[in-house]
């Protein structure tokens, strides 16, 4: 498990109720994720009714006992926090503590977060100042445009990206000026 840069991998995979969309340990409530844990499987794979939040609690422990753990959460919207009265989604507000905590202090302790998202106007900005990169696929319209906002993409990749083939991506690096390079398939 040292050689991939983590000792345990979880996924917070919700985005299609019938199916995983990852390999790994299959686990549909907190106390499967605990013990999958601790059994030492490497990849973890949350399915409902596990939530982000109680996936970031897991990476959490992890990490605050000595050990590595990556969150990979596929979707920002299952993390976010809903209005009690509508069930409309609060952009940019983590659903508790636990993902707060590995976007910044989670770091210095082990715990590192991975977030896949379509819609960047609803990533909280605890997690934006914090990333150490960011990739892009082909984006463009309101995606775009919200994220050169953030200053996630540099200007000359503006018209780059809505080209992109499948499979083709940026790799944005916030402290460098971008190489123009373009990864994937020709």
């Amino acid at each position: 498990m040292a050689e991939r840069g983590c000792g345990v991998l979880v996924i917070h995979d919700q985005k299609f109720p019938d199916r995983a969309q990852y390999d790994g340990a299959l686990v549909a409530s907190l106390a499967e994720l605990r013990a999958a844990v601790v059994k030492g499987e490497p990849i973890i794979v949350c399915r409902a009714p596990v939530t982000a939040e109680e996936a970031a609690g897991v990476v959490r422990d992890v990490a605050l006992h000595g050990g590595a753990a990556t969150l990979l959460v596929d979707e920002p919207r299952p993390a976010l926090k809903v209005n009690p009265g509508t069930g409309e989604v609060i952009e940019q507000a983590w659903s508790g503590p636990n993902l707060l905590w590995i976007c910044i202090e989670g770091g210095g302790c082990g715990a590192s977060f991975v977030l896949l998202c379509q819609l960047p106007r609803m990533i909280p900005g605890s997690f934006l100042d914090n990333a150490t990169c960011y990739a892009f696929m082909g984006t463009g319209g309101r995606s775009l445009s919200y994220s050169q906002d953030l200053k996630l993409v540099p200007r000359e990749a503006v018209g780059v990206l809505p080209g992109l083939a499948v499979g083709q991506l940026c790799v944005f690096l916030p402290d460098r000026d971008w190489d123009g390079r373009v990864f994937g398939p020709a």
